[in-house]
């Protein structure tokens, strides 16, 4: 949920959220939200008796070299920033996503965005690749963090079931083979990753909201780390777009074949998903969602995602169908619920 004040009146959007129940256990499970660094930023500034809405990279701006780095939104004169755009998506819209036919056309449309202070814990920072590659670099060599906070830092954090996590204190970590991925995302339209093993960083600025350049890091990476293992999510992506989504199981078979120890993980595919439904292809979301439901059969949320991608393609009873085997598998379901009481209604 999205505060209703976020972009124009922070104190009321810190009231609301202060206000929201708390909706699981912590360790419980993962979803995301910006709330926690908000939080975080307001106890460091408690702490160093700065304004709560003071910004916190300042140091490490200034540690990096990172001289071409501002905050901002669409209200303040940045140097050479060039305007952010995204995709006008067709509809029907179903939640939020498109169910347009493929190939239906688009529009590119101008972005405004706001980034209050209050915020600039998680966005509003606007730099170039050259300074993110020296912050990189900065924190490879120390000049920011130990050797040891760093691979805390990098390490996955697990739930309270024993499951492990994806992301560790801010970066997301993904397994690639026997090496690492570790990075972070932004507006849908950033990525910047660093492989430790390799000693390679890759930073992807672009402005084009829902670009996603997190889908196309590893196979820049293998570029200049011959040794990186391309197997798992990297080798899928790769051979579902170039065969087409229909072939993913066919196409995960054979990955699997030829790296028989590999394990499939849920939440890096689950994301890939629902960046395919985010950019109007739902047509290729439902064939990968499908992939992982049958991987994961007694995961209630993979069987959730998959009732999801059909319902937004129009495949009511396919999408029935999976909400009946989420309740299964978690009978208080509230979303699969009111869903399948909507069908009933139609």
């Amino acid at each position: 949920m999205r505060a209703p004040t976020v972009e124009t009146d922070a104190a009321a959007a810190w009231k609301w959220v202060q206000q929201q129940p708390i909706r699981f256990a912590p360790g419980d499970h993962f979803d995301y939200c910006q709330t926690n660094y908000t939080l975080i930023q307001r106890v460091l500034n408690t702490i160093e008796g700065r304004a709560l809405d003071a910004p916190l990279a300042g140091e490490q701006l200034r540690l990096a070299g990172m001289a071409h780095t501002y905050y901002g939104d669409a209200n303040d004169m940045i140097p050479n920033k060039v305007p952010t755009y995204r995709w006008s998506l067709p509809g029907p819209f179903v939640n939020g996503y498109s169910g347009a036919a493929p190939g239906t056309p688009r529009t590119m449309q101008e972005a405004s965005e706001r980034f209050l202070p209050f915020r600039r814990a998680s966005s509003g920072l606007n730099s170039t690749a050259i300074d993110m590659a020296n912050w990189l670099i900065a924190v490879e060599r120390g000049s920011l963090l130990t050797a040891a906070a760093r691979e805390t830092m990098w390490t996955p954090v697990s739930f309270t079931d024993g499951r492990s996590g994806q992301w560790g204190m801010g970066w997301e970590v993904f397994a690639r083979g026997s090496h690492r991925a570790v990075g972070m995302t932004g507006g849908g339209r950033a990525a910047v990753f660093y492989y430790p093993e390799d000693d390679v960083g890759i930073v992807i600025l672009t402005n084009l909201a829902g670009s996603f350049p997190e889908d196309m890091v590893d196979k820049i990476a293998s570029l200049y780390a011959p040794d990186l293992p391309l197997a798992g999510v990297p080798a899928l992506r790769i051979a579902l777009e170039q065969q087409g989504y229909d072939h993913a199981e066919a196409a995960a078979a054979a990955i699997k074949t030829r790296n028989p120890g590999l394990v499939w993980p849920e939440s890096e595919l689950n994301d890939w998903g629902y960046r395919l439904l985010s950019t109007g292809r739902a047509h290729d979301a439902v064939p990968l969602f499908a992939f992982i439901a049958t991987q994961f059969p007694k995961s209630a949320n993979a069987h959730d995602s998959l009732a999801q991608a059909y319902h937004v393609i129009g495949d009511i009873a396919a999408s029935a169908r999976e909400y009946r085997r989420v309740l299964e598998l978690d009978p208080g379901n509230v979303s699969a619920k009111r869903h399948l009481a909507e069908f009933a209604d139609r």
